[in-house]
């Protein structure tokens, strides 16, 4: 993406690429409940956010990227929420640099992220690490959560908002 005022990328599959999945800089991009597998490559990161504010990466499925799930540099007022960040080489997060500020980043998942969970962001009071793959055949491009403890079971209802009001 160029430098843009309001982008939303919704529900697409970003899949076995040589490079970053969805580059971003500008105003108002938002990336919601995406799957993003297999960006490899040394610079291959899932979302890769450059300075701006009101960025927003919600609901995704982040896996196996040649670097970072999500790599956001300079990134002013967004928000990371409820996505999985699993098998990437490097970081699930990485803010490349501290100067990311009013980030909200919460009800994460994580998984076997080679470098760490996260870099140079506070962990979410309601994030996951996971204890066994979440997924049912990633392999395979099977997405959905598997039931295994500490994998996907552990991923069910831990999103925001959780269980709703009156159910």
């Amino acid at each position: 993406l160029a430098s843009v005022r309001s982008v939303t990328i919704r529900a697409c599959y970003i899949h076995d690429t040589t490079g970053t999945g969805i580059a971003g800089t500008g105003v108002g991009i938002d990336i919601v409940g995406c799957v993003l597998a297999n960006c490899s490559g040394a610079s291959g990161d899932a979302i890769s956010l450059t300075g701006a504010t009101g960025q927003h990466v919600s609901g995704c499925t982040i896996y196996n990227s040649g670097r970072d799930g999500i790599r956001a540099t300079g990134v002013v007022l967004g928000t990371i929420l409820n996505n999985i960040l699993a098998n990437n080489t490097g970081y699930g997060i990485n803010m490349s640099t501290a100067s990311s500020t009013g980030l909200l980043e919460d009800y994460n998942a994580f998984y076997s992220n080679t470098a760490g969970l996260r870099s140079n962001v506070t962990a979410g009071a309601h994030d996951v690490t996971l204890t066994a793959g979440p997924f049912t055949n990633a392999a395979g491009n099977d997405f959905t959560l598997n039931t295994t403890a500490g994998g996907g079971a552990a991923c069910r209802g831990a999103g925001y908002p959780g269980v709703l009001p009156g159910l």
